[in-house]
């Protein structure tokens, strides 16, 4: 993949990534949000992608959304789905959520109930932070233990792909197995379809949801020479014996 990063005013500077404009987003594959919500100021994120630019995504792109509902404009993405090109979209969060539009999602590949900070690792680090807050506030000078001892054990469950010794890198299929076997994600999409279409039902899903673990708790034992692509995708590895 070739990251290009859409952001008039970044915080963090990084040489090794590569700033553009929002017209690129008419050569996107995939379109991520990352953005946290804000309604005032010259880069206000509400409504981020709305009528003036949803209709730039290119025919057959895929839109993710896992940050917060109102940054897309829901009847401009509405209007999209239901006229325009091709568009692919998997969404987690939604304007007006817990009252969803069952219109949008009918329309999308991909919904869940607003769960991406529900497993057992984003609980923790959100306390965390929480604990730091509270930490500097007060002036409590014994406050400076990692978030790492307070998350739970790692390398919950090993997948092995040492067949492919002779490849360069690990398949498509291969990764896509290793992601569903750690997080089914189309049960999440048919609990909410059945039953988070209210208030009521988005709610109980989000109160009552499973114990989930991070992808990066997985282990993976993969050839030597597959072991950066397997950190970069974001799996723990272990030896194998060609390290050894």
């Amino acid at each position: 993949m070739k990251v290009r990063y859409i952001d008039p005013n970044p915080v963090i500077t990084d040489a090794e990534k590569v700033f553009v404009g929002w017209d690129a987003l008419a050569s996107a594959d995939v379109v991520s949000l990352h953005v946290p919500l804000t309604k005032e100021g010259e880069h206000a994120t509400h409504h981020l992608l709305n009528e003036a630019n949803i209709g730039e995504l290119k025919c057959g792109a895929l839109l993710i959304n896992a940050s917060r509902g109102p940054v897309i404009q829901q009847q401009a993405l509405l209007a999209r789905l239901q006229s325009g090109p091709t568009l692919y979209c998997a969404l987690d969060v939604w304007e007006h959520e817990p009252q969803v539009s069952a219109e949008v999602v009918e329309r999308v590949g991909i919904a869940t109930p607003h769960i991406a900070g529900h497993t057992q690792e984003g609980k923790i680090r959100g306390s965390y932070f929480l604990y730091k807050a509270l930490a500097a506030y007060y002036g409590w000078s014994n406050a400076n233990k990692s978030e790492q001892l307070y998350m739970p054990k790692r390398g919950i469950q090993t997948f092995s792909c040492l067949e492919n010794h002779d490849q360069d890198v690990i398949s498509q299929q291969t990764v896509t197995e290793w992601v569903r076997k750690s997080y089914a994600i189309m049960t999440d999409d048919q609990a909410f379809r059945s039953s988070g279409l209210t208030p009521v039902g988005f709610d109980s899903l989000r109160k009552k949801y499973q114990q989930r673990r991070e992808l990066s708790v997985t282990c993976v034992k993969v050839a030597a020479h597959n072991v950066k692509q397997c950190l970069q995708l974001g799996f723990q590895v272990v030896s194998t014996p060609e390290q050894q």
